[in-house]
């Protein structure tokens, strides 16, 4: 096992090299883009004189100006912070979340999606619904486990259908939870897994679940961790490329260089919705590992509570819900007391084991 001061050195190391991975490389791209095509049109659109012109373009491999190079580099390097910084307003903005996206520009997608989601999952979630109601009540007299076994027949039959129709999932079950693109609804898909099987808000609980792995399931954190580079990389090429062909169509207004502008701006949308199609595979990817990590792990954020992993999924989904409950609103009342009991090793992860 790993001393703590090795783990950490090694993921400080490494969130080094995801840096240089995921926002400078395609800043430095970015910035080159500029300097080897879009400022050079707009310089000969401008006329402006040479001595002005060369200040503003990075000289070709046969005449290198170290001090250009220095510039372009310390210019990458701050568009690689801006892009780190505005992480998570792109990720959101790719799930088309913001109103703007959600309710305006794509408003069409999302009811779409809306609809496409209540024609699948609606008498699914009814169904769902019902059961729980009837379970929940006790006691149950035998008209009411007649019901109940007939509700699990329709529920099974219900999930078949569906498996039948779309094979692959594509769109939570929830529609509060539709988003307008395919990259919104594939991390929707796993913000809601959580939920469903085990009464877990994932929203809530994955920044404790997060933390308690990196000490405790260091492989699979550090797997986590490169795949949101993964991700990371695909979201900022697909942005920049995106905003690249934007600059190239408002300068074909005014520059002469049109042939080779059209060219560029069809190369760099291209690549856009290439690098958008490998954000969503990463996503989904990412999402797949997170699934995993409430799976396996999720009891150790009930050990680090102090509490037990209960005998059945039914009570667990309780305790779920009461725990999350007390971290929102920090009334005593709200903790499950009836499962507390001392800390020890690592229970909580062969409980959760044994659990599964």
């Amino acid at each position: 096992m790993k001393e703590p001061s090795e783990t950490v050195s090694e993921s400080v190391k490494y969130l080094g090299q995801g840096f240089l991975l995921a926002y400078y490389l395609p800043a430095l791209v970015f910035v080159l883009a500029h300097l080897y095509v879009l400022i050079p049109a707009s310089i000969r659109s401008l006329r402006l004189p040479q001595p002005a012109a060369n200040k503003l373009t990075l000289p070709l491999l046969g005449d290198i100006d170290l001090s250009a190079w220095v510039d372009s580099l310390l210019w990458s390097l701050l568009v690689g912070i801006a892009l780190f910084v505005l992480n998570t307003v792109l990720i959101r903005s790719f799930e088309g979340k913001p109103r703007w996206l959600k309710d305006g520009l794509l408003s069409r997608l999302t009811r779409r999606n809306q609809k496409e989601c209540k024609n699948l999952y609606g008498r699914l979630a009814s169904l769902q619904k019902k059961y729980f109601e009837f379970s929940s009540q006790s006691p149950q007299a035998s008209s009411q486990e007649t019901l109940l076994e007939s509700l699990k027949l329709e529920i099974e039959n219900e999930h078949k259908k569906i498996e039948e129709a779309k094979p692959q999932q594509t769109l939570p079950h929830s529609v509060e939870r539709v988003c307008p693109t395919a990259f919104g609804n594939a991390y929707a898909i796993a913000e809601e897994y959580p939920y469903e099987h085990y009464g877990a808000d994932s929203v809530l609980f994955w920044p404790h679940l997060r933390a308690l792995m990196f000490a405790k399931a260091a492989d699979h954190s550090l797997r986590l961790t490169q795949q949101k580079t993964v991700l990371d990389l695909s979201i900022n090429f697909a942005f920049l490329s995106g905003l690249i062909t934007v600059e190239t169509i408002l300068l074909l207004v005014f520059s002469g260089d049109k042939p080779l502008l059209l060219v560029f701006a069809g190369v760099t949308f291209i690549l856009a919705l290439c690098f958008y199609q490998a954000s969503v595979a990463a996503i989904q990817g990412l999402g797949g590992l997170i699934k995993v990590s409430f799976d396996y792990y999720r009891g150790l954020v009930l050990q680090a509570f102090n509490l037990r992993m209960p005998d059945n999924l039914s009570e667990e989904q309780t305790v779920w819900v009461k725990l999350a409950a007390f971290i929102r609103r920090g009334d005593a009342f709200y903790f499950p007391e009836a499962y507390r009991e001392p800390k020890s090793g690592n229970g909580g992860i062969e409980a959760t084991k044994k659990d599964q």
